[in-house]
């Protein structure tokens, strides 16, 4: 009788240890999923504005450089 009871429990135990795995797994699994949907989207947004930051200092080199060569074009040919 004490060997059944034994077998019974550590059958139990077993179960419950796996159903325990398996939970936890899937639970990782999960939570790594979200991770990386929010990191990329975060990380496509971080992207955007350092693109937008580049794009207004390009644009003022530009306007820098035009200006720049208006005034040497200016001082160079003074008939225009």
């Amino acid at each position: 009788m004490n060997k059944i009871s034994n077998k019974i429990i550590f059958s139990i135990i077993l179960c419950c240890l796996l159903l325990a795995g398996c939970i936890i797994t899937i639970g990782i699994w999960q939570s790594s999923k979200v991770v990386k949907t929010e990191a990329l989207g975060r990380l496509q947004s971080l992207t955007a504005e350092k693109a937008n930051q580049l794009s207004i200092t390009m644009n003022n080199a530009e306007k820098t450089v035009d200006t720049l060569s208006s005034t040497i074009a200016g001082i160079v040919n003074p008939s225009d």
